[in-house]
């Protein structure tokens, strides 16, 4: 059995001192909800192919893909913290 593991850190994507104009820490992205919506379907796409997704983030992660747009990973864990 394959464990998928994918990772977030939001202090690129949420401060304001790594911001680029070309949009890098924006996942690439034109506008950060297009971001948002990358996230959501390659969490859903890879929960329908594997049992077990596993997201490595930080607290703000945590808020934003699992409070907020409830992605339905199998684990969460807050080891970018430190």
């Amino acid at each position: 059995m394959y464990k998928i593991v994918q990772s977030y850190w939001s202090k690129p994507a949420l401060d304001d001192a790594y911001l680029q104009d070309d949009g890098r820490f924006k996942g690439g992205w034109l506008h950060e909800k297009y971001n948002y919506m990358s996230w959501a379907l390659s969490c859903l796409k890879l929960r329908q192919h594997y049992d077990k997704v596993v997201l490595f983030t930080d607290d703000l992660g945590k808020k934003l893909l699992i409070d907020k747009l409830e992605l339905p990973y199998t684990d969460v864990r807050l080891d970018l913290n430190k």
